[in-house]
This record gives C-alpha cells, sequence and structure tokens, in this order.
C-alpha cells in the first residue's frame, strides 16, 4: 500500500511534466497539480516501509492518537512513559498546543495502551526527566517540576524551578534531561543557551551557559555549567564518558569536565567537544526514501533557472549529515552483546537511523561504520513521513525510537511561495509514533514496578545490565537517602562479578553520604580499569586522606591510559607536592598526548613553579620533543601567578641549563615573560628578570635575533612570524622602525597579519596613525585586521573616526557590523562622534533589499563565476570545498535551504540569528576590546573567532565586560558589493555543491 502511493504520487508529477512543455514552467504558474499530498502511512502498515540490519526489527509500541509529535521520553520507575509532544513545531509556539503525555502499557505486552494528558496547553517543551513521583520539564524560557499527587495522571503540582533559557531558535533549545551517576540531572543548554537562574528569586546568581550544558542537583536545586554545548542529543556509555551531536556534526566525545578548568585561571581551555568519525563531521548517509513532489517541482524549476538551487537525484539519492540528531548509546540488555555501547544517530532529513561503532584512539575514541554497513544503515525507511528525532534505552532492553512523523521537515524560508502555498507545513501535527527495534527471538520480558520495590531490594538491579534498570535504582536510592542499605551497596561495590555493579554501587553509596576512604582505596586498587577511572574521581571527596592520596600518587604506573588521564585531572584537587610530583611523572609518561598535555595543566596551577623546576633539572625529559611545549606551559603559569620566590625558583633552573641549550633557555624566559604579561605584569617584567643576569642575557639574544629575523625574506615565514611575536616583550619605541614595514602588501600574509597583532600589543598612540596611514596600501585581509585593531582601544577608534572625518578611510568601507557598534558604542564620546558622522547609514528592515534582488532569482547563474565571488567575498568567513574560514555556518549544509533562503542570508543576515553566530564584544582591564562569534567556552576563558579564522583567547580573569547587540557577525550591506547577475552566479555556485 505505502509502494502504491509514493508511486502514484511520482507517476503524477511525471505525467504533469509530460503534459506541460518548459515554456509553461515559470514562477507565476499554478503547479498544484503536481504537487500532490503523500499520504501517510497508516499506523498497520508503517513497519512494512522498513528496511532493518538483518537480525532486528520495527515494533511499533504506540501511534496516534495515544501520541503526538514526540520528541523527548522519561520512563518512570514502573516503565511508563512520560512523553513530551512538541505539536506547535515550527511556527506555532504562540498556539499553545503541545503537552506532555503519560503512557502506560495495562497488558504487560510492551506496547502502550492508556494515555493520560499530564500536562496540556503548552508551547514548545523539549525535554523531561523523572524525580520524586513527578518529572522536570524543559519549557524554555523556564525548567519546571510537574507532579500528580491525586493518582488521576494529570499534574496537579506545577513549580517554576528556574527560568532564563532561551528559546529563540526551536532547533536550539534546552534538551536531553538523563540523570547522572552522580546524583544529578544533565541536560544540554543547545546552541541558543541561558542566563539561568532559580525562578523564585531574581537576585539569584546568573549561570552563563553559552557553548556550555548544565546539570542540576534536584534536591538542593543547586545548579552547574558542564562542558558540551551541542545541538539536540546527549547520551553517556558505560564509562560516563558523554557524546553529542549538532546538525552535521553527527557524533562528538567530550573531553573532560568543565570544573577542572575552573582551578586554573589562566590557562586557556581547548574546545572540549572533539569530533570522532573516521568519515567526517558530515558523513554520508544512504537513505531510501523517495523525493517528495514539492522537491521533484523545485528542483525541475531550479535545473531550468527559474528557481535557483541544489539539482537533487531521484529514487535513491545518497546524501550526508544535515540534521544529526539525538544520538543515543545503546546500553539495554535484551541485544546481543557486540551492539553495546554502539551510538545510534536520526538524520530526520534523510528518514534513517545511523549506527557506528568505537575504537580507542589515545584518550579518546574512533567512530566508524560497522562492518556490513559501509553502504547502508541500521535503519531506513522509504516513508518521508518517519522522523526519528530522538532515542532511548528502554525498560525492555530495547532502543526506543521517537518518530515525530511529519510530512514536512523543511524550514519555510527555503520553499518558493510558488510552491509553499500548496503545503501545510503543520501536516502530521496530530500523528506521531514510538518505535522499538527488536533483534529476532526476542520476547517480552515483565517489568519490575520499582516504585513498590523496597530499598534493599533496589540495590542488586544496580548491577543489571539494563541502564533502565540501574539508572532507576541508582535514582530512587539516591531520593529515598535510605541509609540502611549501605552494607549491601558496601558488599555490591566490593564483590560484585559485574564491573557495572562496582562502579554504580560507589556512586550510589556516594549520593548516600555513605562512601568512606577504605570503600574507594578499594575501588582504585579493583581490577577493572573502568571501575578504577570512575573510583579515580570519586576520590576526589577524599583527595586530603594521607592513604588514598598516597594510592592516587602510585597510579602514574597503571597500565591503562584512561586511568591515567582521570588521574591527571584529579590530582589537581589534591594541592600537595606528592600529587605534583605525580603530575610530572604523568607528564613524563603521557604529555605526548595533548589531552594529557591540558589535563596535568589544569591540575598545575598551584605547583607550577616545583613541577617546573623537577622537570628542567631532568636531562633525560628535555631531550624529548614534546618536552618544549609542556616546559614553556609551565614557566607561563609560573609567570601569571607572579609570586616572587616561584619566579626566583624558575630564573634559577633556567640558570642552569646548560649552555648548548639555548633555545630552550631562550624559549623560557619568553614563556615567563607571557606569563607575566597575562598575569598583569608587563610593567615590571624586565625589573622581575634583572634578578637573572642569564636571563636578562637570553631575552637581549632573542630579541636581537628577532630584530634579525623579523624583516629577512630570506627567512622561513613561520620563523619570521615567531620573531615578531617575540618582539611583543620589547617596547614600542624599540620596535616603531621593524613592524610597521612588515604591513608591506609585498610581506607574505603571514608576516603582515603577524606584524599588525605585535602592533596591537602596545599602547602607544603613534600606532593608530600609522595603521590609517598605511590604508590604502593595505590588502583586504590586513584592512580587516585593522579595523579589529582600530577598535581595540578607545584612542584607537576615535583616530578612526577622525580618519573617516578627513576621508582617509571611507566609511563605507567598514561593513555594518563595526558601524553599528561604533552608533550604539557604550562609550559617549565614540557614540557622539559616530551618530553624526555615520548618519546616512540607517540600518532598519531589509525587506525593500530582498525584494529588488528577486530578479537575481530568475537570472542564469554562472557556477565558476559565482565561485569566484566566494573566494572574493565569502570565504573570509565560511568553510566550502576546503576552501575559506569556518567561522559563520557551513555552506554545504545552508546550500540546501534553496536560492529563496540563500538570498536572504546574504541580504538580511540579522532576519534569523543563530545564537552560534551572533556577535559578541569583549571589554579586558588592560583596556583592550575584542569581537567576533564565541568560538569555545570554558569555566576560565572565551575563544572569539571572526574573519579569516582569526581568533582571540581571552582569560576571564582579564574580561571586564561582555556583551551581544544580537546581531549576526555576517555584515550587512552586500548590494553594494554584489550585483544581481552577481547574486545569481552566488546562488548558482552555492546551489551546486552536494
Amino acid at each position: 500500500m505505502r509502494h502504491t502511493l509514493v508511486c502514484a504520487a511520482f507517476l503524477m508529477a511525471i505525467t504533469a511534466v509530460a503534459q506541460d512543455p518548459a515554456e509553461h514552467d515559470s514562477i507565476d504558474r499554478d503547479y498544484s497539480s503536481e504537487l500532490p499530498r503523500i499520504a501517510p502511512t497508516e499506523p498497520k502498515d508503517a513497519a512494512g516501509a522498513f528496511e532493518v540490519k538483518p537480525g532486528f526489527r520495527m515494533e511499533l509500541i504506540a501511534a496516534e492518537p495515544l501520541v503526538r509529535d514526540p520528541i523527548a521520553v522519561a520512563f518512570d520507575e514502573d516503565g511508563r512513559a512520560y512523553v513530551v509532544e512538541m505539536c506547535g513545531y515550527s511556527e506555532e509556539r504562540d498556539e499553545d498546543i503541545s503537552a506532555i503525555a503519560l503512557l502506560e502499557d495495562t497488558d504487560g505486552d510492551g506496547k502502550f495502551d492508556k494515555r493520560y494528558d499530564f500536562l496540556t496547553g503548552l508551547k514548545w517543551p523539549t525535554a523531561v526527566a523523572c524525580y520524586g513521583g513527578g518529572v522536570f520539564i524543559g519549557i524554555p524560557p523556564d525548567l519546571i517540576y510537574c507532579k500528580d499527587t491525586n493518582g488521576d495522571g494529570a499534574a496537579d503540582i506545577n513549580e517554576t524551578v528556574y527560568t532564563g533559557f532561551n528559546w529563540n531558535n526551536v532547533q536550539g533549545m534546552m534538551n536531553t534531561f538523563l540523570w547522572g551517576p552522580d546524583g544529578r540531572i544533565h541536560a544540554s543548554a543547545s546552541s541558543t543557551g541561558a542566563e539561568a537562574r532559580l525562578a523564585n528569586d531574581p537576585k539569584a546568581p546568573v549561570l552563563s551557559l553559552r557553548g556550555r550544558d548544565f546539570a542540576w542537583d534536584p534536591k538542593t536545586r543547586a545548579m552547574f555549567a558542564e562542558s558540551g554545548g551541542a545541538q539536540y542529543g546527549m547520551s553517556y556509555d558505560d564509562w560516563g564518558r558523554k557524546f553529542v551531536c549538532h546538525n552535521s556534526y553527527h557524533i562528538q566525545l567530550v573531553l573532560f569536565e568543565d570544573r577542572y578548568t575552573a582551578r586554573n585561571p589562566y590557562l586557556s581551555a581547548p574546545n572540549p567537544r572533539v569530533d570522532i568519525p573516521v568519515d567526517g563531521p558530515a558523513a554520508d548517509v544512504f537513505r531510501i526514501s523517495p523525493v517528495e513532489p514539492w522537491r521533484i517541482v523545485r528542483t525541475r524549476l531550479r535545473v531550468k533557472g527559474i528557481t535557483p538551487g541544489i539539482v537533487e537525484g531521484g529514487g535513491t539519492p545518497a546524501g550526508y549529515f544535515t540534521s544529526a540528531t539525538g544520538i543515543t548509546i545503546y546500553r539495554g540488555d535484551a541485544w546481543p552483546d557486540e551492539y553495546r555501547n554502539n551510538a545510534f544517530i536520526g538524520d530526520v532529513g534523510s528518514n534513517l537511523v545511523h549506527r557506528k561503532v568505537m575504537d580507542p584512539d589515545g584518550v579518546s575514541l574512533k567512530a566508524h561504520r560497522p562492518a556490513g554497513e559501509e553502504k547502508t544503515e541500521f535503519v531506513r525507511s522509504t516513508d518521508i513521513w518517519f522522523r526519528p528525532v530522538q532515542f532511548a534505552n528502554g525498560p525492555d532492553g530495547n532502543l526506543i525510537v521517537l518518530d515525530m512523523y511529519r510530512e514536512y521537515i523543511e524550514h519555510p524560508a527555503s520553499l518558493p511561495p510558488v510552491i509553499k502555498k500548496h503545503l501545510d507545513l503543520t501536516s502530521g501535527r496530530d500523528r506521531g509514533r514510538l518505535w522499538r527495534i527488536v533483534p529476532d527471538g526476542f520476547t517480552q520480558p515483565e517489568i519490575p514496578k520499582l516504585g513498590k520495590a523496597s530499598t534493599a531490594d533496589l540495590v542488586p538491579l544496580l548491577a543489571h545490565k539494563n541502564a533502565w534498570h540501574f539508572e532507576t535504582a541508582a535514582r530512587l536510592i539516591c531520593e529515598r537517602q535510605d541509609k540502611s542499605v549501605v552494607p549491601a551497596l558496601e558488599d555490591l561495590a566490593k564483590k560484585c562479578p559485574a564491573e557495572l555493579g562496582r562502579k554504580n554501587a560507589l556512586y550510589a553509596l556516594s549520593t548516600l553520604g555513605a562512601l568512606t576512604p577504605k570503600l574507594v582505596l578499594d575501588g582504585l586498587g579493583d581490577s577493572s580499569p573502568m571501575v578504577r577511572a570512575n573510583a579515580v574521581r570519586l576520590a576526589e571527596a577524599f583527595i586530603k586522606d594521607a592513604e588514598v592520596l598516597a594510592k592516587l600518587v602510585s597510579m602514574t604506573a597503571d597500565d591503562n591510559n584512561l586511568v591515567r588521564y582521570q588521574l591527571a585531572y584529579t590530582l589537581g584537587d589534591a594541592l600537595h607536592a606528592d600529587a605534583y610530583g605525580a603530575l610530572v611523572e604523568l607528564a613524563k609518561k603521557d604529555g605526548a598526548d595533548k589531552w594529557v598535555h591540558f589535563a596535568v595543566l589544569s591540575s598545575s596551577f598551584e605547583g607550577s613553579a616545583s613541577m617546573l623546576a623537577t622537570l628542567l633539572a631532568d636531562d633525560a625529559y628535555r631531550a624529548k620533543p614534546e618536552s618544549a611545549s609542556m616546559l614553556a606551559s609551565l614557566a607561563e603559569q609560573v609567570g601569571a601567578r607572579g609570586i616572587d620566590l616561584e619566579i626566583t625558583s624558575t630564573l634559577a633552573g633556567i640558570d642552569a641549563l646548560p649552555g648548548n641549550e639555548s633555545p630552550l633557555a631562550q624559549a623560557q624566559v619568553r614563556a615567563l615573560m607571557q606569563g607575566l604579561t597575562i598575569g598583569g605584569k608587563s610593567a615590571q617584567a624586565k625589573d622581575i628578570l634583572a634578578k637573572s643576569q642569564k636571563a636578562q642575557a637570553l631575552l637581549a639574544q632573542s630579541l636581537e635575533n628577532a630584530r634579525k629575523t623579523a624583516p629577512d625574506a630570506n627567512a622561513d615565514v613561520a620563523a619570521r612570524v615567531d620573531a615578531i611575536k617575540t618582539l611583543g616583550f620589547d617596547s614600542f619605541e624599540q620596535n616603531k622602525d621593524v613592524l610597521p614595514p612588515l604591513l608591506n602588501v609585498l610581506q607574505p600574509a603571514e608576516v603582515q597579519l603577524a606584524a599588525l597583532a605585535g602592533l596591537r600589543k602596545f599602547d602607544a598612540p603613534e600606532i593608530a596613525a600609522i595603521l590609517v596611514a598605511g590604508w590604502n596600501d593595505f590588502s583586504p585581509q590586513v584592512r580587516a585586521q585593522t579595523i579589529e585593531a582600530l577598535f581595540s582601544r578607545k584612542a584607537w577608534t576615535l583616530k578612526l573616526l577622525d580618519a573617516i572625518e578627513a576621508q582617509q578611510i571611507k566609511a563605507n568601507q567598514l561593513d555594518s557590523t563595526r558601524i553599528r557598534a561604533l552608533q550604539t558604542s557604550a562609550d559617549p564620546d565614540i557614540k557622539g562622534r559616530a551618530e553624526k558622522l555615520l548618519a546616512q547609514f540607517n540600518y532598519g528592515s531589509r525587506q525593500h533589499v530582498v525584494d529588488a534582488y528577486q530578479e537575481a532569482l530568475q537570472l542564469s547563474g554562472n557556477v565558476d563565476e559565482g565561485k569566484k565571488i566566494y573566494l572574493d567575498n565569502c570565504s573570509k568567513c565560511h568553510m566550502l570545498q576546503g576552501k575559506g574560514f569556518a567561522v559563520g555556518p557551513d555552506l554545504s549544509t545552508v546550500a540546501n535551504a534553496g536560492a529563496e533562503k540563500i538570498l536572504i542570508n546574504v541580504l538580511d543576515p540579522n532576519r534569523e540569528v543563530n545564537p552560534q553566530y551572533m556577535n559578541y564584544t569583549i571589554d579586558t582591564y588592560d583596556l583592550e576590546t575584542h569581537s567576533g562569534v564565541i568560538a569555545s567556552e570554558s569555566a576560565t576563558s572565551i575563544t572569539l573567532k571572526r574573519a579569516n579564522g582569526e581568533t582571540d583567547t581571552i582569560l576571564r580573569v582579564n574580561i571586564e565586560n561582555i556583551r551581544s547587540d544580537n546581531l549576526s557577525i555576517m555584515p550587512e550591506g552586500w548590494e553594494e558589493a554584489i550585483n544581481k547577475q552577481q547574486m545569481a552566479d552566488l546562488i548558482a555556485y552555492l546551489s551546486s555543491i552536494k
């Protein structure tokens, strides 16, 4: 039946084409005859549309009218399902038609057959988690707690717990609430982030969540920032490792916890999210669903140039991840063991479920397609209504699939009006399905009613293979706080044959406040590296215990690198000489791994001087290639701390270095100087170095060498750039004859930009005059960074306004983002002058510009010319086909939105701003200003990224103010640089990318 309906739709479209010759196609034509609706497959026939991995099948466990638009689920202690129904997706938030449904299986057959309207009349609910007989629910801007106290299935307690979560992007709101073994609920803040606080106290501290996730203690209501920051979906494996996904980034591993970075205020943290698929983030996927009739018509119009856009294939087109969602690690007990800890990711646009298996890669992982699935998917459907948005490990041990079941999943702006007017984008909001993927031979188990189980009966379940069993048992033990089970938990932690049971027992004891140093010591000596690694983490609560610390110190010899990796973080809590000695051993053993390198540095703040002294005195270590980076990082920390005794010790270590290691000694002095600058002591740096004649001589030699190398056209470019950086340790007076000439357009671009960055470090009024004077001779790339430099200090910004007034720099050479920044500056002097000088720039509605460029959609575009336009104008902030810089969105996915959407994105970039690409401005205590999109954020630093991939990492200790004007990093005004034919060419090029 399903196949017949799809074929009928194609025949109607093909017949329409045959009856209407090409000359009849136009933007004004009525295409209703070619846009037959694709009928939904009724629930009783739906399983026939799937192609599933041999040995498995899809079973329907709930369907409309029992459930609608499911996007999240939480199974309570009795196996009932709280389902988030987002019926208001994607444009009907204010209709208040979404709900939380409570589903129950009354006859034990594994299928839900009873529904309660637990909570109705909602806007855009996104997530749910069980706790205390009720549920926490995410409904941005709020996070609420609801509970049914009278047994009628409807919530009669409705408490707003937190508020401040953003909801301005329907695809980027908080989601995925998961119970953690630490007794907290963990969640994704997604791309919109939050300024979250307790709802009942307007004066409560605000937790800023930009590029980070969060967790909260349901008992105390304390909230914490966590590493993460992806879009939709989050999961943990048995080790406790966190996985996330984000649109075309279909599987990422989070490699460290945010709290560890907070201990070292002078350490800039890398992005904790790492892409791990060997086939790349936007990997190929292999769909079997047909192309919808509206897409066929749109493709034909694009081919003819009536509606330029990507030309899509028919039948069984292959694509790539553009809508990765719901990543879930399988941890059930119904499937063969080989599937445990596999990752499953949905792609709603391609109607499929993708599987990845993972292998170790240092302390990280490599994810790859399993054998037999190289050119297929674990589950794929011919039904375009199949939309697998989220997954869950079910009480029955199977993987549960949440199928939103919509006819259209397409951004409205990507649909030409000539097509859109015939479509119902709400189609399917009264439908939805829950599936389970079951293995052949599966028989339905009896689902225990854990809510009625005694706490003693819950303890053995911590060793259960099924995640629902052991996570629910752990949650209930935490909720009840029944200390009578402590002996049983202790016994489980010591004697359970299953490593998962021993690990879970240790965490359960911790949530009861019953974990002891002796139990931790037992865990640290466990035969399982998974248990040992988690015991190391739990040992942080007893780090001051002499026996625990001694054991931790001895574990630098552990034969498992993941245990040692966790150890590198945990030792930082000890603040003890023995711990720093152990960190030295880890640096020697594992320091070549960049993640262990970072872990050691995160723990070394208080002990950086002693660690550096030990490592500098080790001849064998200094000979290792990786030693230079670690030694420089430690010296920088010593300088940043600025403690006289530590600096003296470091200078003594440098003095003791053999004469034939002068390059290393010079690098140590430079790193120490850099640290002093970071710590706000740049003015005293040379006086501090005066304590060591050798250090003074080394610095003088470094500067002399740098002054020779920087302008040397015959020297290696990398060496020249490094020399320019070294010159930053001297005064502007000493560099004014060296650096300005390096801005010349005949110099290599890397040298020009390094010279500009070097000049920017000096607070000298002459520098602004130098930059203005050279403006007309600068390359476009240098001009962009010159503007960034002139914006970095108030005095320089005023010089920029002087230059605009004197016509040395034309106002229209600044992009709209900069002009708006001047017009809205918080500084009254800058704002006042800008309002007068730039009054002609009035950025209001851009619709008239979009309307004026509609003609470009009718013009035939030249792909080759469009590529040139892209390289000249767009590649500064966008990456495509390996060309450009990844500052803004990935254009390989944006191109799929269609010509109209591309046109709007170019001409009206602020119409719909993804918070991920919003421009931020940071003012620092050393009177500098930086701007760009937030590329990454940690407890100690924020990294901004801007055109040409330039980045600035600013330590939080140096941030005075951070603000956003809620505008895109992409400037307005492209109509002044790109005419209509060029726009058609650009669209043709972007649309040609597959």
